[in-house]
């Protein structure tokens, strides 16, 4: 938790986040006991893009399904509901798995 603090208060970054996002059951996805979305909320506005790697990130996946209990969301989703701006800053991978060099070439096009 320390590395990710002192990443996300320091200097320009980009954030990748693998997975849906649990929007009706926040304590479904907690990391170093904070949930994902009060992460999210935090790391999202100060990077400098943000990339939905595979297709949970990207679209939902199967955890977005009719019926799920968490109500999960893609990043997109995640970023419209909480008035974060997307356009021009969010990268979609989508895949499962993701394939590396679609990683490597998306830092690629951010760093350049």
């Amino acid at each position: 938790m320390d590395t990710l603090d002192k990443c996300v208060s320091g200097s320009e970054f980009v954030l990748v986040f693998e997975g849906s996002i649990p929007m009706g059951m926040p304590q479904a996805c907690m990391i170093g006991g904070r949930t994902v979305e009060s992460i999210l909320i935090q790391a999202i506005p100060k990077a400098k893009a943000v990339i939905a790697a595979g297709t949970c990130a990207a679209y939902g996946g199967i955890p977005a399904a009719e019926g799920s209990p968490t109500s999960a969301a893609s990043v997109k989703d995640f970023m419209v509901r909480n008035n974060m701006p997307y356009k021009e800053r969010l990268i979609n991978l989508p895949s499962c798995p993701t394939h590396p060099k679609s990683i490597v070439s998306a830092l690629a096009f951010v760093a350049a």
